[in-house]
């Protein structure tokens, strides 16, 4: 086989420079059926992939290899020869059916033992999708969390998972079940500066804001405090297992 050319490894809140890949979708491709009207408003992948043009082709291809017969094989060799303890399924995207894509990647984990996979899904919004989401869930190196935000409703009761919020401003507080608070925020900062090519690039920051709602976590690398671990995989809140 090829080089591992199709995995996406360049996730800097994952963790770009240290040893961990990730595999991601588009959301066109990937995203119809489970996202909401707030999750499109603030979609990073689309934001990030705006002037990125070799990254936005980088992961077009994705969706067709995961049509392949061979996704599964590939995706274990690809994998194991990357020899990492971390990986994310779908920093962009989403499980996008529960008949073949959804147990590819449940075969796939468990090829890879040594690994921890996290990711997050809305896929619990389709009703036919939870009995291959509650069998992803008992996988003992899995941690899947369930995306909410104020259009969702409520994820349903899943072992093994915990609930994340999106909030799209600091006002959207999340519910008292939510685990972990992310802010795709009004209430973001940004610094412009110009990059060695004269390029303009927006640097984010944060007002500080540890918790929101009843004591709910927000995500360290967006809470806005100083010295504040800036990757998943430096920071790990996302990455243990609730049992």
């Amino acid at each position: 086989m090829s080089s591992p050319i199709d995995l996406l490894s360049d996730s800097s809140k994952f963790g770009a420079k240290t040893n961990s890949r990730a595999f991601s979708l588009l959301p066109k491709h990937a995203c119809k059926e489970v996202a909401t009207r707030a999750c499109a408003a603030v979609c990073y992948v689309f934001k990030m992939l705006a002037d990125r043009a070799a990254s936005f082709l980088f992961v077009e291809k994705n969706f067709a290899l995961t049509k392949r017969a061979d996704f599964v094989t590939r995706m274990i060799y690809y994998i194991q020869r990357a020899n990492v303890p971390d990986f994310r399924i779908h920093s962009g995207g989403d499980f996008y059916d529960d008949k073949k894509y959804l147990p590819d990647w449940i075969e796939i984990i468990k090829a890879c033992p040594d690994v921890k996979f996290t990711l997050y899904t809305r896929r619990w919004r389709i009703q036919s999708s939870i009995p291959g989401l509650t069998k992803l869930a008992s996988l003992p190196n899995v941690n899947l969390w369930l995306s909410e935000d104020v259009d969702t409703g409520r994820s349903p009761a899943i072992r093994n998972t915990r609930v994340a919020w999106l909030a799209c401003n600091d006002g959207q507080l999340p519910p008292d079940h939510a685990n972990l608070a992310f802010r795709a925020t009004a209430e973001r900062l940004t610094t412009i500066y110009y990059d060695d090519k004269g390029k303009p690039k927006g640097r984010r920051r944060f007002t500080p804001l540890k918790t929101m709602g009843n004591n709910v976590t927000v995500c360290p690398h967006e809470n806005g405090l100083p010295n504040m671990p800036k990757t998943c995989v430096e920071c790990r809140i996302c990455m243990w297992r609730t049992g």
